[in-house]
């Protein structure tokens, strides 16, 4: 059969497109033990000369290292969050990049 519309074009899929799963919501049960739980946003949530005070906030927090985790890996690019302003996150992100881009150089030789 001669098919003389654009459908002649299309080749049907032998497989069916399976949607991807959902993305796990990440564990925020340490929000409740943060020591700025019951703070404003206010504070946190300031440009990175104006951070000190939160910062000096963050560091006798005990779920700071969880804070600073849950910023990283939602890809929170504002505020401090376990202590580290938006800009150094980004830095430090780039410097965990760069060993692990080295690790993986050094262990191909």
């Amino acid at each position: 059969m001669l098919l003389t519309t654009p459908e002649r074009f299309i080749v049907p899929s032998k497989r069916k497109r399976v949607p991807a799963p959902p993305k796990p919501k990440p564990d925020v049960s340490w929000m409740l033990r943060a020591a700025c739980r019951n703070m404003g946003p206010d504070l946190f949530h300031n440009d990175d000369r104006k951070a000190r005070g939160a910062k000096a906030f963050c560091s006798g927090c005990e779920v700071k290292e969880e804070c600073l985790n849950y910023a990283l890996t939602q890809h929170i690019h504002e505020g401090v969050w376990g202590g580290m302003t938006g800009t150094e996150r980004q830095s430090y992100r780039r410097r965990i990049a760069r060993r692990k881009a080295l690790n993986v150089v050094q262990m191909g030789d």
